[in-house]
């Protein structure tokens, strides 16, 4: 895979097969992670995703290229990221707008897998505030899968994933 912008891709699929996701929450939609989620072989579970995206052109982009009723597009984190099985986190037009949205899903404290793209930024890393942080530094950009609390079932996925160094 010589696509940085699917390094996410091998993090993303393994969580669709290990854990059942009902509710996803996509911060930064895209031609691959909105179109996995989507994906029912991926996430046969899979009833809501909401993806935020504040870029008007990605936003056409994903109005002319995603018809699926379980698919809803929205300009702002919604407040109940409890609701949620999965927060993925690939959105900003710069380092500081990232940091604040890993920052907002860090303080609210979700059970919920939580993945992050371009986890090489050293920004990123220290923003993120996860009880549970592993690294996969297969491809880059690396991919983090952080969550909070005691989840043996993501612990098990990460020895399945071999993820890297752990960062906490």
């Amino acid at each position: 895979m010589a696509d940085a912008y699917a390094s996410h891709l091998p993090v993303l699929t393994a969580l669709g097969a290990w854990l059942p996701v009902w509710r996803a929450l996509e911060l930064g939609g895209g031609r691959y992670s909105t179109l996995t989620l989507l994906d029912r072989a991926r996430y046969p579970h899979l009833e809501k995703l909401v993806t935020v995206e504040t870029d008007a052109g990605w936003r056409e982009w994903l109005r002319a290229n995603v018809d699926d009723a379980r698919w809803e597009l929205a300009d702002c984190i919604p407040p109940a990221l409890g609701e949620y099985d999965l927060v993925f986190i690939d959105d900003g037009h710069s380092l500081d707008e990232r940091v604040a949205s890993i920052e907002a899903v860090s303080a609210a404290w979700p059970c919920a897998a939580v993945v992050i793209h371009d986890f090489e930024q050293t920004a990123y890393q220290r923003a993120a505030d996860f009880d549970w942080l592993e690294v996969y530094t297969g491809r880059l950009p690396w991919t983090a899968l952080a969550w909070n609390g005691e989840r043996a079932d993501l612990e098990e996925l990460c020895h399945a994933l071999h993820l890297g160094q752990a960062v906490r």
